[in-house]
């Protein structure tokens, strides 16, 4: 079953794109359906005003979804905060560096930008609202090797673990044990 507004969104999208937008909404649906123990057919999507996806009638679960070129990652949880986001380690960021302070670009020259890239997208999705175009508002406080800490622009602090999956990497940041589908 599809909303009114996810039809609309999804007319958004052409090509690979659109392919892409719809195996998240299908792969978010089948997370949701393995959380509450429901067919993956009953369950409804929406995005709010910000865009972030969620459950329509789905009571506390959470949901997130996100896509890059060829790959889709969907997770739902119950009663907490879920986030993810999942690129390409060999993704061109040189333009989205340029808002990284001095030492998150130390950090990346370990690490990849494209990782603290990531921690910082899945960390704020975990908060209902994405980067809004300014990862710089989205301060990394720690790293160590596969968990990035986000502070968001409220100044709590996040936690996102971080996962390479093979030439991809993958943010997720959940309160709780999330279901996490992939499909590339």
């Amino acid at each position: 079953m599809h909303s009114d507004t996810e039809l609309s969104d999804a007319g958004r999208f052409t090509g690979a794109r659109r392919v892409e937008w719809l195996t998240g909404r299908v792969l978010a649906r089948r997370a949701v359906g393995d959380v509450l123990g429901c067919d993956p057919s009953d369950v409804v999507i929406d995005v709010t005003g910000d865009g972030a996806p969620f459950v329509v009638d789905g009571a506390d679960v959470r949901v997130s979804i996100s896509h890059t070129r060829d790959l889709v990652v969907a997770g739902a949880v119950r009663g907490a905060w879920l986030g993810v986001d999942v690129e390409w380690a060999d993704r061109d960021v040189s333009r989205l560096v340029r808002a990284l302070s001095p030492v998150e670009m130390e950090w990346a020259g370990d690490m990849g930008a494209v990782s603290l890239l990531v921690a910082k997208e899945a960390a704020a999705k975990s908060w209902g609202v994405g980067l809004g175009g300014s990862p710089g508002r989205w301060p990394v406080e720690s790293v160590s090797s596969d968990v990035i800490v986000v502070e968001s622009p409220m100044g709590d602090a996040r936690s996102v673990g971080v996962y390479d999956l093979d030439g991809a990497v993958l943010g997720v940041c959940a309160e709780g044990i999330p279901g996490i589908s992939v499909s590339h």
